[in-house]
């Protein structure tokens, strides 16, 4: 499925898609793929080996779990795909593009298929239309610090304990914090006290934040070697000789070009408990690590509205137009992807979208699933018991989302000017919990 997105892909992408003739792309919406035993997103592509001016595209979601399909499935879809320009069914959609469209997404070719179902894409598409925004300038986003040494995720971070989710894989958990002093302990718990000048907040997970606004709740990495390291690289069996030289310097000019206000995650898990936002804003300068991308925003007011809209139900509704689906639960948020997504808010709103955060920056949301329906759970267990043992259950039952997720989303679109009811932000929420159901439960064969 790579061929669809991607830096890495873009010469094979373009070899295709300018020298042959692409027909058809079809996709599984209950399995990783068509390979057996898959466990890596796959696609079918069909394409005649001849170059073309002008042709069309079928995309097609396969809607049926593909070890309960028979020969004569088979063969009623493969003459419907070569029908039908569109189609909406029970077992198969299909949603034709002309190249020109192909083109005007050619970065990100799951704008077309990054969905379970074309309702789903019709939904998200009809909402996004609503507002608009600029893309973001080239060189916007940049992601964390990533050159770590073999061992260095346990010597170079401190993690700040605010929920069990932050610290289960953490070596160093900060455990006092003092004016000049920090106060940490290992998880085998070895207390040691380190010089705070000797490191800079960062973020080195956004698993278990809550809130919007990160000030004085940032972890720390180091900054150059600190007093103390010795015992500590004892402690977490990295030897000094592994350190590579030249590591510290430049680690410090690393750090240094990726310093902001405005962090968004990078690697994320949307359907578990211990995830609750994507964007976090610090008045105080942060050095993120590899897990989060840094927004290159110096201007704090314009840092506070791209925060607002980066937790909005906005970029929920990019997010998963456009995710990556290489690898299923886990999914990578890259620049290539966020400079795809219009949501440069215009000088005349960045006012209001500033408002809009200061008002909610310091407030704990709850989980994403519970934020868009507080019944996610029960309903993606009703979900996959109709599906794979053939019960009845009360799947269709309206999504419940909680009355923050609500009201933020309708403030975000008040200061846009834009009036979204009640009832047509629950459509868009209930359109991407079924997305979350559907990935999150795909198969293997």
């Amino acid at each position: 499925i790579n061929l669809l997105r991607g830096r890495e892909s873009k010469r094979v992408r373009e070899i295709v898609f300018n020298n042959w003739t692409p027909l058809y792309i079809l996709k599984p919406t209950y399995n990783y793929g068509f390979t057996e035993w898959a466990e890596y997103r796959d696609v079918l592509f069909i394409a005649k080996k001849e170059k073309s001016e002008n042709y069309n595209v079928k995309f097609c979601l396969i809607k049926k779990d593909l070890r309960e399909i028979s020969h004569e499935d088979v063969k009623r879809m493969t003459e419907a795909i070569k029908k039908c320009s569109k189609l909406r069914s029970e077992e198969l959609d299909v949603e034709t593009f002309s190249k020109d469209e192909i083109f005007e997404h050619f970065t990100n070719l799951m704008w077309f298929c990054g969905v379970s179902d074309f309702k789903h894409r019709d939904i998200l598409v009809e909402f996004l239309q609503k507002f608009e925004f600029d893309r973001f300038p080239s060189g916007y986003v940049r992601e964390g610090y990533r050159s770590v040494p073999k061992g260095g995720l346990k010597f170079l971070y401190i993690t700040r304990p605010s929920d069990e989710s932050r610290i289960q894989n953490a070596f160093l958990r900060l455990k006092k914090e003092y004016r000049e002093k920090i106060q940490v302990e290992t998880s085998l718990k070895v207390n040691y006290e380190l010089s705070k000048k000797d490191f800079l907040p960062t973020l080195r997970t956004s698993v278990g934040v809550r809130k919007m606004n990160i000030e004085k709740e940032t972890d720390y990495i180091a900054r150059r070697r600190y007093r103390g390291l010795e015992d500590i690289l004892l402690a977490c069996g990295v030897k000094e000789e592994e350190i590579p030289e030249g590591f510290w310097d430049a680690l410090a000019n690393n750090l240094a070009c990726g310093e902001t206000h405005l962090l968004l995650t990078r690697r994320v898990n949307p359907f578990s408990p211990n995830n609750y936002l994507f964007a976090f804003y610090s008045d105080t300068l942060v050095h993120p690590s590899a897990q989060v991308n840094a927004i290159l925003e110096r201007n704090k007011e314009k840092a506070k509205a791209l925060c607002t809209l980066l937790n909005s139900i906005i970029f929920l509704a990019y997010f998963f137009l456009l995710k990556e689906e290489t690898t299923g639960r886990y999914i990578n948020l890259t620049s290539f992807d966020i400079y795809q997504m219009n949501l440069c808010p215009q000088e005349n709103v960045i006012e209001k979208l500033a408002d809009v955060f200061d008002r909610y920056s310091n407030l704990k949301f709850p989980s994403l699933r519970d934020q868009l329906d507080k019944n996610f759970d029960s309903r993606y267990e009703a979900f996959w018991k109709e599906k794979r043992r053939g019960q009845t259950t009360l799947f269709d039952l309206p999504v419940e989302p909680h009355p923050l997720r609500v009201k933020f989303d309708k403030d975000v679109c008040t200061s846009l000017g834009v009036n979204v009811s009640k009832d047509e932000l629950t459509k868009v929420y209930a359109t991407i919990v079924e997305e979350m159901i559907r990935i999150r439960g795909l198969r293997r064969d």
